[in-house]
């Protein structure tokens, strides 16, 4: 898959409100078939462009403190150990 068109940017919108949406509910949005929105879909997970399908948590709903919190950081390699330390202390407070 080369170029994205517009019904793949509609397809993708849809997606990213709901993750759980079907190609049925899609398809009545965009126009178009059932089977053609779950090719496209297909061909947008082969080529990458959906990496995953993912939810977001309600911390506060949930009533949990135990929730982890993932937190990606890059530190580059030239990085005084000072400064890594205070990254650091700062990621965990």
């Amino acid at each position: 898959m080369d170029i994205l068109v517009a019904i793949d940017l509609s397809i993708l919108d849809a997606l990213k409100e709901n993750s759980r949406i079907t190609a049925s509910e899609i398809s009545k949005r965009v126009s178009l078939s059932i089977p053609a929105v779950s090719e496209r879909i297909r061909k947008m997970e082969e080529a990458e462009i959906i990496e995953a399908y993912t939810i977001k948590i309600n911390l506060v709903k949930t009533k949990c403190s135990c929730c982890p919190l993932f937190l990606s950081i890059l530190i580059k390699p030239n990085i005084s150990k000072s400064s890594e330390k205070l990254l650091f202390n700062a990621v965990l407070f």
